[in-house]
């Protein structure tokens, strides 16, 4: 057991590392291949960059086990909203401009519907989320992802600045070197995103080991410890981009790693294999996946500016969800 433990921890790590490698060489290779940075920055936001929660959904939905996938979609975006911008309003604080208000009221519309179909489908009609509702989720995302890139290329038609993955973590663009610098970046793209579907067999092998081991729900798992891993990814390019007063790329990238979660990665496990879920643990993670969205876009709307207590009070909100979530698990709930 506690080798599972080990390596549940240290392939977690793993798993988060490489993503954020995948994410740094996948804008290398934008300007590399001369891509359109708003068609890769739609790319990092909606699937790079929700690598980690993507690969658990494949491998946990594989082997059978779709409360893990469940838990993590929506303990991820518990942590992204709460623990992450939280996290950047105490360090450097943030503004929130109409255009990113609009973003968050629209992620907590979908978020909200999407939640309450999940509900009605497992508890009132006692159905799995299966083909066709994957299939929906599906639909949703891809009119999302138009949205965004259309909503992009209007705004830079009207002279908005485009600002890349690269000048937001401070590295320098990927210049034409040859044939070899092209080859070398997409090596270590390619070995980034198969060290990341690698290390997610291995987090999801130990994850239900330990579950079973000591009798606990696999959507626990999944909403703590997994989802804080597979949401760092988010969380640096997030705290990179506000330490740097790019306020809506942060929370563009914060909204955008959301929707794809509840959508995209939801909608791929779902696809693999239907899920049938218990609310229990996984209610507690659905339920301030909801609070959580509500909280951000209260203060969003009112103050239009996160400082010190905005982030305390959002983080403190975290600090409740993993005592709830820890009660629920134990049966005091």
């Amino acid at each position: 057991m506690l080798l599972e433990f080990a390596l549940l921890v240290a392939f977690t790590f793993v798993l988060s590392r490489a993503s954020v490698i995948a994410v740094e060489q996948a804008g290398r290779l934008s300007d590399y291949f001369g891509i359109s940075r708003m068609v890769m920055g739609m790319l990092l936001v909606g699937v790079i960059a929700s690598l980690p929660e993507l690969s658990i959904a494949i491998t946990s939905s594989v082997a059978g086990q779709g409360e893990l996938t469940a838990g993590n979609v929506f303990g991820a975006n518990v942590a992204l909203i709460l623990f992450a911008l939280g996290m950047g309003a105490i360090l450097y604080s943030f503004k929130v401009d109409r255009k990113s208000l609009e973003d968050v009221g629209f992620v907590l519309i979908i978020s909200i519907l999407v939640s309450v179909y999940i509900i009605y489908q497992t508890q009132i009609a006692e159905r799995q989320i299966g083909l066709l509702d994957g299939i929906g989720l599906f639909i949703i995302f891809a009119w999302y992802a138009a949205k965004t890139v259309i909503d992009k290329v209007v705004r830079g038609k009207k002279g908005s600045t485009v600002i890349t993955y690269q000048q937001v973590q401070g590295m320098p663009a990927a210049r034409k070197k040859g044939k070899r610098h092209g080859a070398a970046i997409a090596l270590f793209f390619a070995g980034s995103v198969l060290a990341v579907y690698v290390s997610a067999n291995v987090v999801v092998g130990s994850a239900i080991g330990i579950a079973s081991e000591f009798g606990l729900a696999q959507s626990f798992i999944g909403a703590t410890f997994i989802s804080l891993g597979t949401a760092l990814p988010e969380m640096m390019m997030g705290l990179a981009a506000i330490r740097k007063k790019m306020y809506g790329i942060a929370l563009g990238d914060a909204m955008g790693s959301v929707m794809a979660n509840i959508t995209l990665v939801l909608g791929t496990a779902a696809i693999i294999r239907p899920i049938s879920l218990h609310l229990g643990v996984f209610g507690v993670a659905l339920i301030f996946a909801v609070i959580a969205n509500v909280v951000f876009f209260y203060f969003a709307a009112v103050k239009r500016k996160f400082g010190k207590a905005e982030g305390l009070l959002l983080c403190s909100f975290y600090v409740l969800y993993l005592i709830t979530i820890v009660a629920s698990q134990m049966g005091w709930l």
